[in-house]
Formats: C-alpha cells, structure tokens, sequence
C-alpha cells in the first residue's frame, strides 16, 4: 500500500503494472532454461517498462546479433549481445546518462 499511487482506491495500480511487465516479459522473452522475468531482457523490461527505442541489428562483428534499447526517461541505454543462436540475449552494457548518445 505504501507505493500505491492512489491510495483511496481499491486497486494498487503499480502492482498490477509491475504484474502486467511480468506476464510479458515470461511471454516475450522466455527461454528453454528461464522463465522470462528470469532473463536479462526480462528483469529490465520489468524494472524499467517497454523501453522508447529498441536497435536490432543481425549482422555484428563476430556473427552475434544485439540490441540496444534507449529510454528517455530516466535516460538509460541497454546493450544485449545474441548467446547460444538467436532469441537468448545477455546484458552486455547498462551505458550511463553520459553516453547516451543518438
């Protein structure tokens, strides 16, 4: 109830937000070994939301696919580099405010 941003009503909005990130990020990023509030993917997108900006790109350096997901508010930046084949991602960088850069 102490995080509640109306406590007069009867919901607790932020947990049914907090549940909401959860039940997408178990659909979206699972994989054969986590659930996907588990993952990397996961436990960002549950703290932080769907990010403002997601980067794929499918042909890096060394053959490994990563993202990079911005969000303006706060101002992060998330690296994730492609492990095991395509679809299991690891934090790679949380990048700080000063190098957000477009």
């Amino acid at each position: 109830k102490s995080r509640d941003p109306s406590p007069g009503t009867e919901v607790n909005e932020l947990m049914l937000e907090f549940y909401r990130r959860i039940a997408y990020a178990n659909r979206k990023f699972q994989t054969q070994e986590q659930k996907g509030w588990q993952t990397d993917q996961g436990r960002i997108y549950i703290q932080y939301g769907p990010p403002d900006s997601i980067h794929r790109f499918f042909k890096a350096e060394k053959g490994q696919p990563y993202e990079i997901w911005r969000y303006n508010h706060p101002r992060k930046r998330f690296v994730f580099v492609g492990k095991k084949g395509w679809g299991i991602f690891k934090l790679y960088t949380a990048a700080l405010p000063a190098d957000f850069e477009d």
